[in-house]
């Protein structure tokens, strides 16, 4: 389920799976984002990001450099 707030931006949703990688000890699930739903959601090549790990939820927000 995809929720959203209206903070005056459209919000898209996309619908992806996760892939898995095999590890000598450990299956482990891999989620890759690439591409325009990037670099439409304002990210570049560079950009350093603050990810926030929820129940069932990730946060990705682009770090804003101070000064």
């Amino acid at each position: 389920m995809v929720t959203s707030r209206k903070v005056g931006r459209k919000m898209v949703a996309r619908k992806s799976k996760t892939f898995l990688f095999l590890s000598k000890y450990v299956a482990l699930p891999i989620l890759l984002l690439e591409g325009r739903q990037l670099e439409n959601a304002g990210f570049s090549p560079g950009d350093r990001v603050q990810i926030q790990f929820l129940n069932n939820e990730i946060v990705i927000r682009k770090e804003v450099a101070n000064g």
